[in-house]
C-alpha cells in the first residue's frame, strides 16, 4: 500500500512539474516583455492585443500575474481614446479583468490594490479609486513601490475631496516625506501637481531637520515654510 501511495505521489509531482513547465513556456514572452517595459522609452509605443496576457488569467503565480498587470496597465496608458475608441475600451476591459484576477489571487497585496486604483482612475470612478487606495494604504502603508503608485494616482484625483480622503492623501505624502528614498522624493515632489504643494509644504514643516533639508534640496519649490515643532 505504501508503495502504491509513493508511486501516486511521484506521478502527481511529475504532472505538477509538467504543468508548471507548460505554463512557463506559455508565459515566457510575457515575463520578458514586462521586464523590458522597465527600460526607458520601451513602453512609449507598446501595445498588446491580449494574446500575450491571456494565459496569466489561469495562473496565480506572482511573477506571471505581476508581469501581466504591468503589460495591461502600460497598454491602457499608451492607447489613446481619441486615436482609436474601440482599442481604448478594449484595453480598459483587459486591464480591469487582469486587475480583478490579481487581487483575487493576492487579496493582501497592497501593491495590487494600488494598481487596481490606478486602473479605476482611468474611468473616473473616484469612489472606487478612493476605496482601493485606502485598502492599499492599510495593507502596505510604507512600501516604497506601492507608495509611488498611490501618489501617482492621488495626482489624478480631483482636488475637492472629503475630509477622510484628504487625510488619506496626506498620510501617503507624509510617509514619503518621512521615509521615502531620495529617488522617490525627487520623483514624487518634482512631478506633483501644483495644487498638492500647499499640503506638501505643511508636511515638510513638520519633518525633522535632516528630512526637511533633504526635501528642500530636492525640490526648492517646497521652500518658504515655517518650521513647526515635530
Amino acid at each position: 500500500m505504501l508503495r502504491v501511495l509513493g508511486i501516486l505521489a511521484m506521478c502527481s509531482a511529475a504532472i505538477w512539474s509538467a504543468r508548471l513547465c507548460i505554463e512557463d513556456i506559455a508565459t515566457a514572452s510575457l515575463v520578458v516583455t514586462a521586464m523590458r517595459l522597465e527600460s526607458p522609452g520601451y513602453a512609449n509605443d507598446f501595445k498588446d492585443d491580449g494574446a500575450m496576457t491571456v494565459a496569466a488569467l489561469s495562473s496565480c503565480r506572482s511573477a506571471i500575474v505581476r508581469s501581466a498587470v504591468e503589460v495591461v496597465v502600460v497598454t491602457k496608458n499608451t492607447v489613446k481614446s481619441f486615436d482609436d475608441q474601440d482599442a481604448w475600451l478594449t484595453a480598459g476591459e483587459r486591464a480591469d479583468e487582469m486587475i480583478e484576477h490579481a487581487v483575487a489571487c493576492s487579496p493582501d497585496d497592497g501593491e495590487m490594490w494600488a494598481r487596481s486604483a490606478q486602473v479605476a482612475s482611468h474611468s473616473a470612478d473616484w469612489a472606487m479609486v478612493l476605496e482601493r487606495l485606502d485598502r492599499s494604504k492599510t495593507l502596505a502603508p510604507a512600501d516604497e513601490a506601492t507608495l509611488g503608485l498611490r501618489l501617482a494616482v492621488w495626482a489624478d484625483v480631483p482636488v475637492a475631496l472629503n475630509a477622510e480622503a484628504d487625510a488619506s492623501r496626506r498620510a501617503d505624502i507624509r510617509a514619503v516625506l518621512e521615509h521615502g528614498s531620495p529617488e522617490l522624493l525627487r520623483r514624487l515632489l518634482a512631478t506633483a501637481p501644483a495644487w498638492m504643494l500647499p499640503s506638501m509644504r505643511d508636511e515638510v514643516a513638520r519633518l525633522s531637520a535632516a528630512r526637511r533639508q533633504l526635501a528642500l534640496l530636492l525640490v526648492p519649490a517646497l521652500g518658504d515654510v515655517e518650521e513647526t515643532a515635530v
